[in-house]
């Protein structure tokens, strides 16, 4: 049995390049797969096991998981089930494997019948072209669990407790296999001695870890494991490996090589036990990752030449990441960005980053980022803030269904993917009367014009008021041009591969409308996606994009005035554009989620605490309810105590009473034995009678014995002889049966005689036949010469009669060639003619002199008849003489074809003589063979002869012998007859026998009735003396019971009444009692509430700004320092950086807090502020702050930025002018698929555009161009 065996494939986006909205890392992971695929096409596997972690993040965002499916199914999934007889998919990880997304896939691939998804422990039987096989497949383990029944354990115990569980899980699986299949263990989990993928080695405690010695204990052929992406073979006696995965993944998988394995199975013979496993390893097409040392020499080289010292091959189409030494001065002046520019030429895939050496370590201590998981996210900010363990998993637990109402409640709409603008259109906007632009040819240009004349308005202002409509100046429709009652813009983007447009229009008046629309390429139309209000589509336009406009023209949309948006914004509104910047918004909801819930539990408090109130009113009646209970009980008894001598009373007299009743029941019941006797008296005498006449038949019966037995005797005696005549009758039908047989074989004999004598005579005539044949083969060779002489004349005039046909359509074709030649020159004339006439009815005093514009074309045509007339009497003389030469050449052809004769009907006679000669010819080799079997048939027929005599000599003979046995037949016939006659008696005999004994057994029973009858008229007298006695012993009636039952009665009701006055206190006072209880319950469920109101507290600050998101933010700082400092280095000749630091101390409290302050190093050493800086610096500083904010938009997740629209920055020296052109020129290189558009009065800065708008005012408004 052949075994393909994968794992951690990891589908999704991983860190690296992107290519029109696709992650380019994604692309190399189909690949491996689809390179596994191909595989096994070619070996065609009985079994692909995918053991885990089949996609990359276990994320909620809807859309990308959607994707990631549909890839996993389309790319790897089916083509496996086609490929492989059976396929098995384990679920991995939870934070990998996303339970909603395997639910998709389920479904997905319902109808492939041999794909098996296993999402729990289980045992499997698989019927494979191999043979039956077993899986035990043990799915990834979530210890989050397991922390809801053991909570307080440390990490290293609960690692222990995992691990003791899991490897039961396994122990217990095994016992459910059969060992007489070949079984294999697919699991995702450590191994104990396992090498991790940084070549450390796993230990119990370590991990949840599955023991070698578990693995053995199973006693499965085969372990196939996943989770580790080092691929290896395992220490246990048990073949076990890690396939490891297709691809590397992270630098932690640099020098290690990637594949799957191939595992063949081979089992023993029958009756002979153990298993063989063969095993090869097949490599992927994987992306090599590779890290670049360098050291200060190499920094200072590159800061001198700006190239690379050396030639590092290693870099070639793989993942890059730089580590450098260099002192701080070095620093400074390294240009990080041309360096990643210059491996990037020199063959890099990607550029990962580019650290020294320290910064390794420091940026290891929170990797987490915005891709990453909520549920993870939480864990690790649950971390950081040392919540206890118990704690941690309560809240992780609480925290679960916040995060899926955020996921669920994401706008439907919401996409990933490049955000690139497609259109502008503007009506009546500012300086605009109409316009319109096309952004699809834009990659990088410069929009040139005059101050005033509509640059920013319609690359800025149009947009930013289309999207969001918030201006800058003006209030709400100030934007319609002047002069004009309204305007509109249309503004059409697209997201990833959906497209979107947005339409607004305003009146002077301040009325508009806002219209979100998406195109459909099924119906190649647009539909509306437009919320009930403006307000609502405005909110659904941002939900769609992701972010608010001060966040929109802080990285995408950037205008003069708002250089400094970022920088000059507080700590808290910085925090919101990086958040809106990341995506983070889902952690906003979670957040009003948590406080919704921190609220209905304050609601609950209340609610509780005054049902507390309540049920303390109820309690205080407590004591006066007890008094009234002690003096009724009281009562009670005084009562109990008269009812109890009542009673007495009531008893003695029921026992006269009793007695009296007594004594008639057991008259009644002596009566009634009397009259049962009598009863039974009766029944048995009428049964005696029925019983004496049964006898009288009997005996009847029996008198016929004798008869009987006589003919009993007979029919034994005519059978036997029929026995003995039996063997004649048998050889009797045989003689018939043989005589019929020899009488059927003559007449067969005869029939066959007949035929053969009409074949004779058939043959002898053909035979005959051989002169006429012999002639018939002649006169065909005569005829040959014949017909090859009537084909040829046929062929002939097969020619003569296409070239008739030619020849007639020349002429006729050049005849209507000639036609439409003449009658197009007659149009000609006849329209020269009619533009002439205007000559004579214009009145011109001089008309062959006329020079009047008006009368110009009527002069030329004037001209033009005579000619026109001459030509056209020239063409008629030339086509009529060529006609008639063509009409020459036809007659010709049709004599020629005439004068042919009939060739055709010539062939046909011809051949119908060969037909009919050949039917004789054909007989001519048959002749010799018709010889021959005219003489075989004279011998069959004598041999027919033979046999037709022979078989009526045997009837004969047989006919004889039938004749001497047909006495004994006939002997048998009549004893046939006797026993028919006789058996009717006879089978009467065992009837008589039958009745004599019953005669017997009646005259006894006859004489026990009697015995019987006498008894029971005895019993009878006897019972009705005794019940006549008893009757005289009853005693006298006592008249006094029913007035003290009455007393009675009286008593039990007052007892009665107290009772149920009692009943109604001990209610009252039960529900004190509950209500007690339940005020108990209720101030527990008050501190338990208030407990999660603690907890729901602690989620919203997790899901808050100041929480994960800050923590998500912190991590993505680093990058925007390194991307706005290289941008600043080349502005300021690396005199300034910027630094972004993420916490403050406190001047009150000098306690350490969150924030997100921007300060300004110099190269002297100084550390200020970013506002206390001059003008020019400033715009340099947000201008290299804004460019890196955009740079690292264009490549994290969600919506990625496939724009930057940039105003003239003002202040700009000439160095700062040509670094912003860097600056902008780099973006483009780094991200082929932005469209980037500047805005510049500079003339210098037009060489450095590759694309040029022109942008000019003219009388009806302004226009734009595009060089």
């Amino acid at each position: 049995m052949k075994v393909l065996h994968t794992a951690d494939t990891h589908l999704g986006d991983l860190t690296g390049p992107t290519k029109d909205g696709q992650n380019l890392r994604r692309l190399d992971t189909l690949r491996c797969m689809e390179a596994i695929v191909a595989s096994a096409q070619a070996e065609k596997p009985d079994l692909a096991i995918i053991a885990g972690d089949l996609f990359n993040r276990s994320r909620v965002w809807a859309d990308t998981a959607l994707e990631d499916v549909n890839d996993a199914v389309t790319h790897f999934i089916r083509p496996l089930c086609e490929a492989s007889s059976a396929v098995v998919l384990l679920f991995g990880t939870e934070n990998h494997d996303n339970p909603r997304a395997f639910e998709l896939l389920a479904e997905l691939t319902k109808d492939a019948r041999n794909l098996h998804i296993i999402t729990t422990p289980k045992v499997l039987t698989l019927q494979t072209t191999g043979g039956p096989v077993q899986i035990m497949g043990v799915p990834g383990f979530d210890k989050g669990r397991l922390r809801t029944f053991c909570p307080g354990i440390d990490k290293e115990t609960e690692n222990r407790n995992a691990t003791a569980l899991i490897n039961d899980v396994v122990l217990g699986l095994a016992t459910q296999l059969d060992r007489t299949i070949p079984s294999i263990l697919v699991a995702h989990y450590t191994v104990s001695g396992a090498e991790a993928d940084n070549g450390s080695t796993f230990l119990a405690g370590q991990d949840v870890v599955i023991l070698p010695a578990t693995i053995d204990a199973t006693g499965v052929d085969l372990a196939c494991f996943g989770h580790i992406h080092h691929p290896q073979r395992l220490v246990s006696n048990t073949p076990a490996y890690y396939c490891g995965s297709p691809n590397q993944l992270n630098f932690n998988d640099e020098g290690t090589e990637h594949g799957f394995y191939y595992h063949d199975i081979f089992t023993s013979p029958v009756g002979l036990p153990g298993t063989a496993v063969a095993t090869h390893f097949v490599n992927t097409p994987e992306r090599k990752h590779y890290t670049l040392h360098i050291g200060p020499e190499d920094v200072a080289a590159f800061i001198r030449s700006g190239e690379l010292n050396h030639q590092y091959q290693a870099i070639k189409d793989a993942i890059v990441r730089v580590r450098y030494d260099c002192d701080s001065d070095q620093d400074k002046a390294f240009n990080r960005a041309e360096y990643q520019k210059v491996l990037l030429a020199a063959g890099a895939f990607y550029v990962a980053e580019i650290l020294p050496e320290e910064i390794e370590e420091l940026g290891a201590k929170e990797p987490i980022n915005e891709t990453d998981g909520p549920v993870e996210c939480l864990s690790r900010w649950l971390d950081k803030a040392e919540i206890p363990e118990t704690d941690k998993a309560r809240l992780m637990e609480l925290a679960a269904p916040i995060i899926k109402q955020a996921d669920d409640g994401r706008d439907a709409g919401k996409h990933t993917g490049s955000f690139t603008p497609l259109t502008i259109e503007v009506k009546n906007y500012r300086s605009y009367t109409e316009a319109a632009f096309d952004f699809d040819p834009v990659h990088m240009a410069m929009v040139n014009g005059q101050n005033g004349v509509g640059k920013s308005s319609l690359f800025m202002d149009a947009i930013a008021d289309c999207l969001y409509e918030q201006t800058r100046k003006e209030d709400v429709g100030g934007w319609v041009r002047d002069g004009t009652k309204s305007g509109a813009i249309t503004f059409t983007f697209a997201l990833g591969d959906k497209k979107y447009r947005v339409i607004r229009t305003r009146t002077k008046s301040g009325r508009g409308t806002l219209s979100l629309q998406r195109f459909n390429p099924d119906t190649d139309d647009w539909d509306d996606a437009s919320d009930t209000t403006m307000p609502l589509t405005q909110k659904k336009i941002i939900g769609l994009l992701g972010m608010d406009c001060n966040t929109f023209c802080s990285i995408a949309l950037i205008r003069q005035d708002a250089y400094g948006l970022f920088l000059e914004a507080d700590s808290d509104r910085r925090m919101e554009v990086l958040s809106a910047l990341l995506g983070l918004d889902i952690y906003g909801r979670m957040e009003e989620l948590a406080k919704a819930n921190a609220t209905e539990q304050r609601r609950k408090i209340a609610a509780t605490r005054e049902r507390i109130n309540v049920l303390g009113e109820q309690i205080g009646q407590k004591d006066s309810l007890m008094e009234e209970d002690e003096a009724l009980m009281q009562k009670t008894a005084e009562l109990s105590d008269a009812l109890s001598a009542t009673e007495k009373a009531i008893s003695t007299a029921e026992q006269a009473d009793a007695m009296r009743v007594e004594l008639e029941k057991q008259a009644a019941e002596k009566e009634a034995q009397a009259k049962d006797y009598d009863r039974q008296a009766n029944e048995k005498t009428v049964y005696k009678a029925g019983l004496a006449n049964d006898l009288l038949l009997a005996q009847k019966k029996a008198s016929q014995k004798a008869a009987a037995q006589q003919a009993a005797d007979e029919l034994k005696a005519y059978r036997a002889e029929l026995e003995t005549l039996a063997p004649k009758e048998e050889k009797l039908r045989s003689l018939q049966q043989a005589r019929e047989n020899s009488q059927k074989a003559a007449q067969d004999a005869a029939g066959c005689l007949r035929e053969l004598t009409a074949t004779r005579d058939t043959l002898e005539k053909i035979v005959a036949q051989r002169p006429e044949i012999e002639a018939a083969v002649a006169a065909i060779a005569e005829l040959a010469p014949k017909q090859a002489d009537a084909k040829a004349r046929l062929q002939k005039q097969s020619d003569l009669a296409r070239a008739f046909h030619e020849a007639t359509y020349d002429a006729r074709a050049y005849a209507s060639d000639a036609k439409s030649i003449i009658v197009g020159k007659q149009s000609a004339l006849d329209e020269a003619m009619r533009l002439a006439q205007k000559l004579t009815d214009s009145g011109c005093p001089n008309v062959g002199e006329a020079s009047c514009r008006f009368l110009a074309d009527a002069v030329e045509a004037q001209r033009k008849i005579a000619p026109l007339t001459e030509e056209i009497q020239t063409l008629k003389q030339q086509h009529r003489t060529e006609y008639d030469a063509l009409l020459k050449k036809a007659d010709a052809a049709r004599e020629a074809y005439q004068a042919s004769g009939n060739p055709g009907e010539e062939l046909v006679e011809l051949d119908a003589e060969e037909k009919r000669l050949r039917e004789l010819a054909d007989n001519l080799p048959k002749l010799a063979a018709y010889d021959a079997r005219l003489t075989e048939t004279i011998r069959e027929i004598a041999e027919a002869q033979e046999r037709e005599a022979a078989a009526t000599k045997e009837a004969a003979a047989y006919l004889s012998e039938i004749n001497g046995l047909q006495g004994d037949a006939q002997r048998a016939n009549n004893l046939r007859m006797l026993v028919l006659s006789t058996e009717t008696v006879a089978a009467q005999l065992p009837d008589c026998l039958a009745a004599e004994a019953t005669a017997t057994a009646l005259e006894a029973h006859l004489a026990e009735l009697e015995r019987d009858i006498a008894d029971l008229t005895a019993k009878q007298t006897e019972a009705a003396s005794s019940a006549a006695d008893l009757l005289t012993r009853l005693p006298a009636k006592d008249n006094q019971l029913p007035g003290l039952k009455a007393i009675r009665d009286t008593h039990r009701a007052t007892i009665n009444d107290l009772a149920t006055q009692r009943g109604a206190i001990k209610a009252k006072l039960e529900s004190i009692a509950e209500a007690e209880t339940q005020t108990a319950e209720l101030r527990k469920d008050v501190a338990a509430t208030a407990k999660v109101l603690d907890d729901y507290t602690t989620l919203a600050a997790a899901f808050g700004l100041d929480g994960i998101q800050y923590m998500i933010i912190r991590g993505v700082v680093p990058e925007i320092m390194h991307r706005s400092n290289d941008i600043l280095a080349a502005m300021t000749g690396g005199r300034m950086a910027v630094d972004i630091r993420t916490e403050k101390e406190q001047r009150s409290t000098k306690q350490i807090v969150n924030s997100l302050e921007v300060w300004i190093s110099s190269i002297a050493g100084t550390n200020r502020p970013y506002l206390s800086h001059s003008g020019g610096e400033k715009v340099k500083i947000a201008l290299a702050v804004t460019l890196g904010l955009a740079d690292v938009k264009a490549r994290r997740a969600g919506v990625q930025l496939g724009m930057l629209f940039i105003d003239e920055p003002p202040f700009l020296d000439a160095d700062g002018t040509e670094a912003y052109a860097d600056a902008l020129t780099n973006m483009a290189a780094r991200n082929p698929g932005m469209r980037i558009l500047a805005i510049s009065h500079d003339p210098t800065m037009k060489a450095r555009f590759s694309q040029n708008i022109t942008v000019s005012a003219g009388e009806n408004g302004s226009t734009v161009s595009m060089e």
